[in-house]
C-alpha cells in the first residue's frame, strides 16, 4: 500500500480515473446488499451539488470565489 501524508493513495488514483457516476453506482449496489450507505450517499450528493454549482459559475463566466468568507 503507497501512502502519502498519511492517506493511501490508491484513493487518489481511483479517484482520478472514476465519476460521480460510478461512485453513485457503488451506493446503489452496496444498498441493495443490504449495507447501511447514507454517509456515503451524503457525500456523493454533497459531490454532486458543489460539481452543479461549479458548472453555474462556469456557464456565467464568472470566478468562483474561494471560500465563503469571499462571497460575504
Amino acid at each position: 500500500m503507497s501512502m502519502r501524508n498519511g492517506r493511501d493513495t490508491r484513493i487518489d488514483d481511483w479517484l482520478k480515473t472514476h465519476t460521480l457516476q460510478d461512485m453513485e453506482e457503488i451506493v446503489t449496489e452496496l444498498a441493495s446488499d443490504g449495507e447501511n450507505v447514507s454517509d456515503m450517499s451524503k457525500v456523493v450528493h454533497e459531490l454532486e451539488e458543489m460539481a452543479e454549482e461549479e458548472h453555474e459559475w462556469e456557464q456565467q463566466g464568472l470566478a468562483k470565489p474561494r471560500n465563503e468568507e469571499q462571497t460575504a
